[in-house]
């Protein structure tokens, strides 16, 4: 590295190289602005190192063709296979369904545009941690719930995330496409089909993002349930001694099961509740649905459904 450095100061005479071009120095110095000009000795220092720049990459231009050719001479052929010839024969016959299936990626998707990037980026910083249901401020009370309380803490958390969602994270998408639409991030309403696909990439998008936050909310909701004698206190009940011989629990266990499960279909409720966001920006353009299909994810539910039977202490008479 050192050898190479020598060659370009010192192993190309500088009477070979050509000075730098005095347009090109006029052209330089009509960007600076007049008030600055008035200050002499650095204008003629800035212009001196212009010009030593200069010679410096002619140099090294000078160097880097002569040690590049030198090495072509030394340089290993690559050798043809048959195998590559069969490609290159191949290539010719598949270019044009190359072609196009380029051509038709880059009319239905769109998962590099600005506008799909910035909901991403929204999303993973502001709202990929968020919950339904706050559980650490379930556990910070520290003691057993009155079913009722409980039930109507869980539901308060949901809407208020709901509501959060909805003026923040919707909101926020909003002025995402307003900006984009007027830097013509957005294909044209002129060309509708375009326009439909696009809103539907978003849409499965947004609804991607709303279903991991049903399945995140279901998990710890769940396992908050289930994990009786550490961070769930328990629930309080009433036993009331009926007829003499008959034990009564108030609230019942079947209650128990109904209001506990009623609180995850409340939950798969509040993502159910967006608008495309298309119905926002062009309110007549037709799409197939006027919400966002937030599916229930019935297998993966099923299964936390199933450990929330098998795992929760109390016994369904």
């Amino acid at each position: 590295m050192l050898r190479y450095y020598h060659y370009i100061r010192h192993g190309i005479d500088t009477v070979h190289v050509s000075p730098i071009d005095k347009r090109v120095l006029q052209r330089i110095l009509r960007l600076i602005p007049k008030n600055l000009t008035r200050w002499k000795q650095p204008l003629r220092d800035i212009i001196g190192e212009i010009k030593e720049d200069y010679s410096f990459a002619v140099r090294k231009a000078v160097v880097d063709f002569v040690l590049g050719d030198a090495m072509t001479k030394y340089a290993r052929k690559e050798e043809i296979t048959p195998g590559r010839l069969e490609i290159k024969e191949l290539r010719l016959k598949w270019k044009h369904r190359y072609d196009e299936n380029q051509a038709k990626i880059k009319r239905n998707l769109f998962s590099i545009n600005a506008c799909s990037e910035q909901i991403l980026e929204l999303w993973d910083t502001t709202f990929k941690k968020m919950l339904l249901v706050n559980v650490q401020e379930l556990v910070a009370k520290g003691e057993a719930y009155d079913l009722t309380e409980f039930t109507s803490t869980v539901n308060q958390q949901i809407e208020e995330t709901r509501l959060t969602l909805s003026e923040k994270w919707y909101g926020a998408i909003k002025t995402i496409f307003q900006k984009g639409i007027k830097k013509k991030l957005i294909p044209d309403d002129s060309k509708p089909k375009m326009l439909k696909k696009f809103f539907n990439s978003l849409a499965t998008l947004m609804t991607r993002q709303l279903q991991n936050l049903c399945i995140s909310s279901i998990e710890s909701y769940t396992h908050y349930i289930c994990d009786v004698g550490r961070s769930n206190q328990g629930f309080r009940l009433t036993i009331l001694l009926e007829n003499q011989d008959t034990l009564s629990f108030i609230p019942s266990f079947p209650r128990f099961q109904i209001e506990i499960l009623k609180i995850i279909d409340n939950i798969v409720k509040s993502v159910k509740s967006f608008q495309r966001i298309e119905r926002q920006i062009y309110p007549d353009l037709p799409c197939p649905h006027e919400t966002l299909r937030v599916r229930r994810y019935y297998i993966r539910l099923g299964l936390v459904l199933a450990q929330m039977h098998s795992s929760f202490p109390l016994k369904i008479a």
